[in-house]
């Protein structure tokens, strides 16, 4: 049941890790220390909320509140205050909030802002503002930290039950969670990479679960070209493992392509026309289950199979030993003394000849022939071979 194979994916994997190892130190360079690192919203580092109130004859209609929402933040970025969450409340009041930690940079954030909407909503007023910690402080981090370690931890330990009934439950669970590395890894990097590029890219609490959701989607994709793998072994036991994963690739690699372009679609949909609120939100996204598509296909695959190979290296090799040659030894009178010599059973055969002169043409009796390995045999075979002789001259 071999499946033709149109592309090597398996035996290019030292290709496919490069990429990948690229990728991640690319990113990694734009992350700490070597640089600032990831642009934390205020959610991770704490900030001022401004509650503003809409002249009675200036409020907003309730299905204009997003678009209001993104000129405010359009025009704040351009006078280089750096905002998070902006929301209406109720339909008269508005929400902004700030990076600043101390009074002066609150008190300088209250002026820019009321410049602002002054100019876009004359007659608005500040109610007030506070300074307030940040949403994800040190507690949730750590916190945040060792439910994704635990949740790591038990989706090994579920393909390894899995998948052990094969032998192979650890290597298959282990290639997993590297693909789930990888991608958490690239998805950083690249995320602190587009911070660099554009301020307005930041990770807030939209980023930990955009993390979350990338986690999910990746093992799911991963887990389904592992049952591919399964199955293909119980029918194919006599192919290649490496042949095997290959073809297994190549038979789920339409599936995951058009999974991931109806997702990336959506995705990017949203991120051009969703609005400022929900960017960094939807980046996140589309990194993380890019690299998850990448990362099923090129890096989970192809480790079972670099796995197996090492395995199947440290294996010992039964070499078999070599029997002693017996030369052959000239054969005494005081050598065969020493050795009893054994004969072998003879047995007697009728011959008769064929040809126009054989014995039977002259009337003589069939001639006995002794066959049998033995000295003895050998001499009593030339005496009746004499003996016919003499009878045939006398006659």
């Amino acid at each position: 049941m071999n499946s033709q194979t149109t592309y090597d994916l398996v035996g290019r994997r030292r290709l496919w890790y490069s990429i990948s190892i690229a990728v991640i130190l690319f990113g990694m360079y734009f992350y700490q220390p070597f640089t600032q690192g990831i642009n934390l919203g205020i959610d991770f580092t704490g900030g001022a909320i401004f509650r503003y109130r809409f002249p009675a004859n200036n409020i907003p209609p309730k299905r204009q509140h997003l678009d209001t929402i993104n000129q405010v933040r359009d025009q704040l970025h351009d006078a280089d205050l750096s905002t998070g969450t902006i929301q209406i409340s109720g339909s008269d009041e508005l929400y902004i909030r700030t990076q600043a930690r101390i009074e002066s940079e609150r008190n300088a954030h209250g002026r820019k802002i009321s410049e602002v909407l002054l100019k876009q909503f004359p007659g608005i007023e500040e109610i007030g503002s506070e300074l307030v910690g940040p949403v994800i402080g040190q507690d949730l981090k750590m916190k945040a930290t060792i439910g994704v370690f635990l949740g790591c931890c038990l989706i090994a330990i579920w393909i390894w039950i899995r998948y052990n009934a094969m032998g192979d439950g650890l290597r298959y669970a282990a290639a997993g969670i590297i693909a789930l590395i990888h991608d958490v890894l690239v998805m950083v990097g690249l995320f602190a990479l587009a911070g660099k590029i554009s301020p307005r890219i930041e990770a807030d609490s939209s980023f930990v679960a955009a993390l979350l959701t990338v986690v999910g989607y990746s093992i799911n994709d991963s887990v389904v070209i592992f049952d591919r793998i399964r199955e293909n072994l119980s029918l194919r036991r006599r192919d290649p493992f490496a042949l095997i994963v290959n073809d297994s690739l190549l038979q789920t690699m339409a599936r995951s392509i058009n999974t991931v372009l109806t997702v990336e679609l959506t995705l990017v949909a949203l991120f051009l026309f969703g609005g400022e609120t929900i960017h960094s939100f939807m980046l996140a996204l589309i990194i993380g289950i890019t690299a998850g598509a990448y990362s099923s296909i090129f890096v989970a695959g192809p480790i079972l199979v670099s796995w197996k190979a090492l395995d199947e290296k440290r294996k010992p090799v039964l070499v078999p030993s070599k029997k002693k040659e017996t030369r052959n030894e000239p054969v005494t009178p005081a050598s065969r003394a020493a050795v009893p010599i054994t004969t072998a059973p003879t047995r007697t055969v009728t011959a008769r000849a064929v040809s126009a002169n054989s014995n039977e043409a002259e009337g003589e009796e069939p001639a006995e022939v002794v066959v049998g390995d033995s000295d003895d045999a050998a001499r009593k075979k030339k005496a009746s071979a004499a003996k016919r002789g003499k009878r045939k001259r006398r006659f």
